[in-house]
Parts: structure tokens; C-alpha cells; sequence
């Protein structure tokens, strides 16, 4: 296998990937949300990673 520079291989992988490429639609069935929040026995949202 030979050696390739940064520049030849990223040449290389750019015309792969320009056979590969595809258009998806998705529909989601609820919000897209972030991180689940979490919460103490009280109740009351746990911030900034407190544990308890």
C-alpha cells in the first residue's frame, strides 16, 4: 500500500464520495430534544450535572 499526501487523499475521497450521495426525508413523530432532563427526589431539575 503506498503512502498518500493529506492532499491526494483527500482528493481520492472526495470523487468516492461523489457517487454516494442521496436525499432522505424524514418525518419525526415528536420535537427532536436535546439531553433528558433529569431531576431530585423533591422534584425539582438536577442542573449542571448536580448529583444527589
Amino acid at each position: 500500500m503506498t503512502k498518500r499526501s493529506n492532499d491526494e487523499a483527500f482528493s481520492f475521497l472526495r470523487h468516492a464520495s461523489s457517487f454516494t450521495k442521496a436525499v432522505v426525508r424524514i418525518t419525526l413523530t415528536e420535537p427532536p430534544t436535546g439531553k433528558r432532563k433529569q431531576y431530585d427526589k423533591e422534584g425539582v431539575e438536577m442542573k449542571y450535572g448536580r448529583m444527589e
